[in-house]
């Protein structure tokens, strides 16, 4: 091997934990464990595409964002209980590589959060927002810390959070972590 690549392999640390290479897959669309828009579940498709990575000697890998609650039902990540006990023979078998997994937590709002033109539809209207909000809240999903325009839909402008939306965020990123 070329001497220039020798500290490709060698070891490092963030914080306590100790990465067993340099070699890194960051973050990219379609490769969280988790589901995104639908109810939080285990992504069994995806996972095993992380594992074969760590299987093949990355180091670290940084799926692709997970949100702390859902779109669409509207349930917490931390409270998916069901998720967790699917989640953990796997993450067994990955710690069997020696990889490390970091899970990247956001709140997925305002204009990170993907529109579809029905979505934009309920957005825009208070009351058919209002009637799918049990399913799907497209004004709490895209609501922001200031009224900003959604990236995803013209004429679609995020609610900013209430200061009690705010503190459930920040409780809830916690939890989860």
């Amino acid at each position: 091997m070329n001497q220039k690549y020798e500290a490709l392999f060698t070891p490092f640390k963030i914080g306590e934990v100790e990465i067993p290479n340099r070699i890194v897959q960051c973050s990219m669309g379609g490769t969280t464990i988790f589901g995104w828009l639908e109810p939080s579940h285990f992504d069994i498709e995806g996972a095993d595409f992380l594992l074969q990575r760590a299987k093949d000697g990355v180091g670290l890998v940084l799926p692709g964002m997970q949100v702390i609650r859902d779109t669409m039902g509207r349930k917490w990540l931390d409270s998916n209980r069901q998720m967790y006990r699917v989640l953990k023979p796997y993450m067994d078998e990955y710690h069997k590589t020696g990889g490390k997994l970091f899970i990247q937590l956001a709140g997925g709002f305002g204009r990170s959060m993907a529109v579809t033109p029905w979505m934009a539809a309920l957005g825009k209207n208070d009351l058919l927002n209002k009637l799918a909000s049990p399913i799907v809240d497209v004004q709490y999903a895209g609501a922001s810390a200031s009224a900003t325009p959604n990236r995803w839909a013209d004429g679609l402008t995020s609610r900013p959070f209430t200061v009690e939306e705010i503190l459930e965020l920040v409780w809830h990123f916690g939890a989860s972590a």
